[in-house]
């Protein structure tokens, strides 16, 4: 009974197993694989570097909408601007669609404008 108590009371030697974590263990774990974790670092990014290259690239686009209130109106009716609400809102449309790099585009192409000489 005595030999039971003084094996509990002993602390673990080196060669026993106290199940926690050992820092230098894991640093010379680190230090004898280092070749095979350097290894495997360089084929993942290999890999995602082949990955990268050759996947489809996928676009994302975005779309504005612009709600015209005149529309509303019955043919007869004049449609004109003069008679338009000038409200914040409305006035914030039309900049929008004349600051459009498309509806630009499309009047640069239209008025053929690169090859006019001025």
């Amino acid at each position: 009974m005595l030999n039971r108590l003084e094996a509990a009371q002993r602390p673990p030697s080196r060669g026993e197993e106290s199940g926690g974590f050992d820092i230098h263990e894991a640093v010379n774990f680190l230090w004898r694989q280092w070749k095979l974790i350097l290894g495997m670092a360089g084929a993942t990014l290999l890999i995602a570097a082949v990955y990268l290259t050759r996947a489809t690239p996928l676009y994302t686009a975005t779309a504005s909408l612009l709600l015209d209130p005149n529309k509303d109106r019955p043919l007869g009716q004049n449609s004109g601007l003069a008679d338009m609400p000038l409200d914040q809102v409305a006035v914030e449309s039309q900049m929008t669609i004349i600051r459009s790099n498309v509806l630009l585009r499309r009047v640069v192409e239209r008025e053929r404008l690169i090859a006019d000489s001025e």
